[in-house]
């Protein structure tokens, strides 16, 4: 039995190996487009709790960037069905918790980076030593029983956050040094800048020989094998029956 005519055309192993490098290039260029460092040095450990989102009331954290190129607000959800009608606005806000920056909605579970959801938003490049407010809101056409979606938080003031505030509008509270489990994360406002914050962050506490230029080689030879591994495969001899 012949292949159909397009298996044996002659230009297949070209078209293979073309679509292959199209998309090791499209799914490298999709995760720096998404990158964001997240803030190291931040452990939610001890009493934690949970902070509900009920309709109409917000929940907002005052925070400070500690870098330029904000670009992204990890927070921890807990229990997120949204069913139909609801939805759960997040938003970056100024210091006064007032004036709008980014916003994004969600209608249906948001995805998930371990066990944080990511809020991204267009890199601040003047953000170093700014504080800003996030704020969640949960809205639903239904007087919803049960668990409501909720937001990790500690639960005893904590020094190390000073420069945070917790309000919850629903409880009508305010949490001076206390914190939902948020992380902020940067980029460095170019592809090539934040795949050298990659490369650094991922040889920092490693052994010496690990450093970036060893991380540059290994990248580097592993997509020369890929190339090298999909030509070989394109490069088959395709039997006509």
């Amino acid at each position: 039995m012949k292949l159909p005519l397009f298996l044996r055309s002659t230009h297949l192993p070209k078209i293979i190996f073309a679509l292959f490098l199209t998309g090791i290039v499209a799914i490298f260029w999709a995760f720096l487009a998404n990158f964001g460092l997240g803030e190291s040095g931040y452990n939610f450990l001890g009493k934690t709790k949970k902070v509900t989102l009920s309709p109409g009331s917000p929940v907002t954290q005052t925070f400070t960037a500690h870098e330029n190129y904000l670009s992204q607000i990890r927070v921890v959800f807990g229990n997120v069905h949204l069913r139909t009608g609801d939805t759960i606005e997040l938003s970056l806000l100024d210091e006064s918790c007032h004036e709008i920056l980014f916003t994004t909605t969600f209608k249906k579970k948001p995805r998930e980076q371990g066990s944080y959801t990511p809020f991204s938003f267009l890199p601040i490049s003047d953000s170093k030593q700014k504080r800003y407010c996030f704020m969640a809101m949960y809205s639903s056409d239904e007087n919803r029983k049960g668990e409501k979606p909720y937001l990790s938080a500690t639960d005893d003031p904590d020094p190390r956050f000073s420069d945070r505030t917790l309000t919850d509008y629903n409880r009508d509270k305010v949490y001076p040094s206390q914190t939902l489990f948020l992380r902020p994360a940067y980029s460095n406002g170019s592809l090539s800048g934040d795949f050298s914050i990659l490369l650094d962050r991922l040889s920092q506490y490693k052994p010496d020989i690990f450093n970036t230029w060893t991380l540059i080689v290994l990248f580097s030879v592993f997509m020369i094998g890929c190339v090298a591994l999909a030509y070989h495969i394109a490069s088959f001899n395709i039997p006509e029956d």
